[in-house]
Formats: C-alpha cells, sequence, structure tokens
C-alpha cells in the first residue's frame, strides 16, 4: 500500500511537470510556427483552382486595364504566398486563427498526458493483479514493453484528435481559407481598377468576426457536428503520431541515458527532438 501511494505521488508529479513543461513547449512552438501553418493552409486550399481568378467574380472573360489586359494569377511559391499574404494583411495575417490554438495548447497537453499515463497505470495494475494470482510477481510487472508505449500513445493522440484537435483546427482553417479568398478578391480589385482596397471591404458576402463568430456560423448551418468535419483523419493522424512520439521518446532517452549519463541535459534535448520528428 506503501508502495503504491509513493507511485501515484510520483506519477502525479511526473503529470504535473510534464503538463507544465509540454504547455510552455507548445505554446512558444505555436507562437513560432503558426504562420508556417497558415501558408500550408492557404496553399492547401488553392491547389485546386485555377492558375487565374474565376471571370465569374468580374462579370467578364478578361480585365482590361489601360488598353492592356489584365489577368490575375495565384500565388505559385512559399514566397509569394508569404508576400501576398502579408500584402493584403499586413504581417498579423500570418497569426490568422492563432487565438484557438494557442488557448488550448495546455488543453492538448493535459488530455494527451493524462490519457496516455493513465493507460499506462491501467496496463502496470492489469499485469501485477495478473502476477499476483499467478503467484510470479516480479519486479518486471514494472516495466512497459515498446508496443505497450505505442497503443498508450496512440489511445492518448486520438481521444485528444477527436475531442480538442479536430474543433480547434476546423475553426482555425476557415478563418485562413476566408483571408486567402478575401485577399485574391482584393488582389483582383487592384489589378482591376489600379487601386488597392482593404482585405474584408467587398460587403458581397458575410466575413466571419473571429473564431466565435466561426462556431456560431458553422452550428447555426450544420449544427455543432459541423465543427466535426474531417475528425476522421485528423484522428488517424494524431493516434499514429502521438504513439510514435511516445515510442520515440522512450527509444532515444534510454540510448542516451546509457550513453550520455542519467541525468544528462543534451541527452533529455535528444530525446524530445527524436519524439517530435517521431510524430510526424
Amino acid at each position: 500500500m506503501v508502495e503504491r501511494k509513493r507511485r501515484d505521488a510520483s506519477t502525479g508529479e511526473l503529470l504535473r511537470n510534464s503538463l507544465l513543461a509540454g504547455s510552455a513547449a507548445g505554446i512558444t512552438s505555436t507562437l513560432a510556427f503558426h504562420p508556417f501553418d497558415v501558408i500550408r493552409t492557404k496553399m492547401q486550399s488553392m491547389a485546386l483552382s485555377t492558375s487565374e481568378l474565376p471571370s465569374s467574380k468580374i462579370g467578364s472573360s478578361s480585365l482590361k486595364s489601360r488598353g492592356a489586359q489584365t489577368t490575375v494569377t495565384k500565388a505559385e511559391t512559399v514566397q509569394q504566398y508569404f508576400s501576398q499574404t502579408i500584402k493584403y494583411g499586413g504581417f498579423r495575417s500570418l497569426y490568422t486563427g492563432l487565438s484557438f490554438p494557442l488557448a488550448a495548447q495546455a488543453v492538448y497537453k493535459a488530455n494527451v498526458f493524462t490519457v496516455n499515463q493513465t493507460a499506462r497505470s491501467a496496463i502496470l495494475e492489469y499485469r501485477n493483479l495478473e502476477r499476483h494470482n499467478s503467484d510470479l510477481l516480479t519486479s518486471s510487472a514494472n516495466d512497459i514493453s515498446t508496443s505497450d508505449t505505442l497503443v498508450c500513445g496512440m489511445l492518448a493522440g486520438g481521444c485528444n484528435a477527436f475531442i480538442f484537435v479536430t474543433p480547434v483546427e476546423f475553426v482555425r482553417n476557415q478563418l485562413i481559407e476566408q483571408h486567402s479568398r478575401l485577399a485574391s478578391e482584393a488582389l483582383l480589385h487592384e489589378r482591376k481598377f489600379g487601386v488597392a482596397r482593404t482585405v474584408g471591404t467587398t460587403g458581397r458576402s458575410y466575413i466571419k468576426q473571429g473564431p466565435f463568430d466561426v462556431v456560431r456560423t458553422v452550428i447555426h448551418k450544420y449544427g455543432i457536428g459541423g465543427l466535426w468535419k474531417g475528425a476522421g483523419i485528423t484522428v488517424m493522424r494524431d493516434s499514429l503520431g502521438c504513439g510514435m512520439f511516445f515510442v520515440s521518446f522512450e527509444i532515444s532517452k534510454h540510448y542516451f541515458k546509457t550513453t550520455l549519463g542519467e541525468d544528462s541535459l543534451i541527452g533529455t534535448l535528444l530525446a524530445g527532438a527524436a519524439a517530435g520528428v517521431g510524430f510526424w
């Protein structure tokens, strides 16, 4: 009983430290890399569009500007997407849809680490009970195999993806796609009339004013289930990703512990880097 209480206290402390460290790391990485997510989403949302904006947007098959035909081509490279995004929205537009993912980081980490640790504890309890009933209780009862780590990580990632990640990313992507569309219309207006127009002043369609407006609009139109569009592929991505994250971390941690020492900071950093690569 005393041993179990000691183990539970140790687990609780580990979970708390992991949550705090993971939340801080998640917030930092989100702030640093969100602009790349914005550009990626813009490129993906425009991938199936034609090389020119549709003529229906302007009511004719071509644009005339100062006597010459003018066409509006979409961006093709990452650099072009960056420059157009900044031109028609400023640097702030690189953080379109940031608020929900940023606020969700602590929730993500709490869910992933809690589910993972709970699953690991359940496996250990089950094996302890089996060995006790079979009079085979040994020190190996405290071991978690690589396959156990994978399953626990996949369960944690899948739960987190379905409950939190899917609706958060859906809202974020809707805001990014909206900015892409409005920026394209602003570019079209500039090419047609030779005068720049502020993004979002079209007046031709309803413009969602932030994440909560997206949520309200989607629920009104599709019901609350509309926020979970794409849940299946998100669950597949994050379950496999989190499974490989924890497996990569455990294998790397064990390797660097034997090569660099028990409490090596470099070893911990390298194990964390390996886990990040394993996720993707």
